[in-house]
């Protein structure tokens, strides 16, 4: 019944993203008519979309596109994770071995490194990470709890 409420396997949209990292960190919700995209956002996340933007954590599309109805990629959360939690890589010459490292965008491979590196995301047990796709709920919130340290076997080293 509680797993219903939580949805594990259902995507995120940007616009969620945006409010559930906006609350993970504790940012509050920023008062403002302009975003900073220019297409639409929708007023109940506007707030977060700005603080998030302000904080550097979202940067949008090329374009001045936010796309809040867009589902969410698993490169594209690594890389506003990254971002939100300030993790950075540490060793330059790492090498993923995802068998689909080739497919991880240019502009997020330092973030999934660096998610990589803190053990943040393993990737499946097929040795993909399929960046493309879009992240689900519970793999969110899996990301989300390592990230700040809520379980043991999750604490960052």
């Amino acid at each position: 019944y509680v797993m219903e409420a939580v949805q594990p396997d259902r995507y995120i949209t940007r616009a969620e993203a945006a409010v559930i990292v906006a609350r993970a960190l504790g940012l509050d919700e920023e008062k403002g008519i302009f975003t900073g995209y220019l297409d639409p956002i929708p007023k109940w996340v506007r707030g977060y979309v700005i603080a998030t933007t302000k904080a550097d954590i979202f940067k949008g599309y090329p374009g001045r596109l936010f796309k809040p109805k867009n589902y969410i990629t698993r490169e594209e959360m690594i890389a506003v994770l990254t971002r939100a939690f300030e993790i950075d890589l540490e060793n330059k010459d790492l090498e993923l071995t995802f068998e689909d490292k080739d497919e991880i965008g240019a502009w997020a491979i330092e973030n999934v490194k660096a998610g990589f590196e803190k053990k943040v995301i393993v990737g499946y047990p097929d040795n993909t990470y399929k960046p493309k796709n879009n992240i689900t709920r519970g793999e969110t919130f899996t990301i989300i709890c390592k990230l700040m340290g809520l379980h043991e076997e999750h604490e960052l080293e």
